[in-house]
């Protein structure tokens, strides 16, 4: 059983906390100056400041410092995520005087006000999109309008008395006209209940899709293990030794200019995971990594997606830019898919402003993200 720190294993704990500190400070705050000048909001400053310091501190392995902190019951700054430079001090100031540390040593502790201002902002910021409630635990539920929502208002009055808080109508189905009629359902529930129900309308984006599906054997159903074959170019190019059951196109071919074996293909939202396993001339070799017991039927037009690999598309086509028109008079929200840079919030934020000028400050954007490349640039994203 490991023994109370001595009092020179606190004293170096403490210096090694403190250079952490004064690292921390320098990484975030350069950080948060080579961002600063393309932030809109000035309410966003604060936010922005914390994630700089939120990166600089998980730039570290915090591991050896979380097990030292515990043995003395002081936060293991793991949790710091709306308050990052406020938890550190704090830690620090206690550790201090603990040490018995001269005065001049001594830093003071965060005032409660910085301690809980990160994490009372992201709770109002919450509230502005998706509503409030007066229990503080609930969570919020939001409902994908379907087709019928267009046509039974007693199915979209249930859904609203049942705890519905956004209904989520997506752009990629159905029309202008049946979009006006969920939203007439909807706020003549929301009069008749006197519940308010946020609107979250989903741009459609381009969309990756399997474009002709050719069966060569016996089976148009894969199995896990199984392998087929995603052409290239036309549906009847594919290796003239290829002994599989399926061979498929996709509806963006340049996917092939990053493709890379390893790449990871997801199918129908995930219902067929593949690896590519070849790169050939005519396309790419797929295994399939998991699938239903029963197989799944490979068909014209199920979702694909590459998450692993760059694809140079443009996140807004001129559907998406047409739906705009009418979103921005009925949205509270705006899901916007294939978002992969800073470059692409820029590009509808742009949009936003052409058509709303500064009351696009009031629309929320929902950064949907599905790619290694949108995860790598998330701190942008999010700025």
């Amino acid at each position: 059983m490991k023994s109370t720190p001595s009092l020179k294993e606190m004293n170096d704990l403490y210096q090694t906390l403190f250079e952490l500190r004064q690292n921390v400070l320098e990484q975030g705050m350069k950080m948060y100056q080579a961002v600063s000048p393309s932030i809109r909001r000035s309410s966003f400053r604060f936010s922005a400041l914390n994630l700089a310091f939120y990166l600089a501190i998980r730039c570290h392995d915090l591991r050896p410092l979380q097990e030292k902190l515990l043995l003395l019951g002081l936060s293991s700054l793991g949790r710091s995520e709306a308050r990052t430079m406020a938890n550190l001090d704090a830690v620090i100031a206690s550790l201090g005087r603990i040490c018995h540390k001269q005065e001049h040593e001594l830093i003071a502790y965060p005032a409660p006000k910085w301690f809980f201002h990160g994490s009372r902002l992201l709770a109002h910021n919450s509230n502005l999109i998706f509503g409030s409630h007066p229990d503080a635990s609930y969570t919020n539920i939001m409902v994908t309008m379907p087709p019928e929502a267009a046509t039974d208002y007693k199915l979209v009055r249930n859904l609203l008395e049942a705890g519905m808080d956004m209904a989520r109508i997506n752009c990629a189905h159905d029309t202008r006209d049946i979009w006006q009629a969920m939203l007439h359902h909807i706020h003549k529930a929301e009069k008749e209940t006197k519940k308010r129900c946020k609107i979250y309308m989903d741009l459609a984006g381009p969309k990756v899709r399997i474009s002709q599906v050719l069966v060569p054997g016996d089976d148009d159903r894969v199995f896990t293990d199984d392998f087929f074959f995603l052409a290239r170019g036309k549906i009847s190019d594919y290796p003239a030794d290829y002994t599989g059951n399926v061979i498929i196109t996709c509806s963006i071919p340049q996917v092939f200019d990053h493709l890379q074996e390893g790449d990871s293909v997801v199918i129908d939202d995930g219902k067929l995971n593949c690896v590519v396993t070849r790169l050939m001339p005519q396309g790419a070799y797929l295994r399939v990594i998991s699938t239903k017991v029963k197989g799944f039927r490979l068909k014209n037009k199920k979702s694909l997606n590459f998450p692993k690999t760059p694809l140079d598309i443009t996140p807004l086509t001129k559907k998406d830019l047409t739906d705009l028109d009418f979103i921005i008079h009925h949205a509270d929200a705006i899901g916007y898919s294939f978002v992969r840079s800073r470059a692409d919030i820029l590009l509808l934020q742009d949009e936003l402003y052409k058509r709303m000028g500064n009351k696009a400050r009031n629309m929320a954007i929902i950064a949907k993200i599905e790619t290694r490349d949108s995860v790598h640039n998330l701190p942008e994203i999010i700025i």
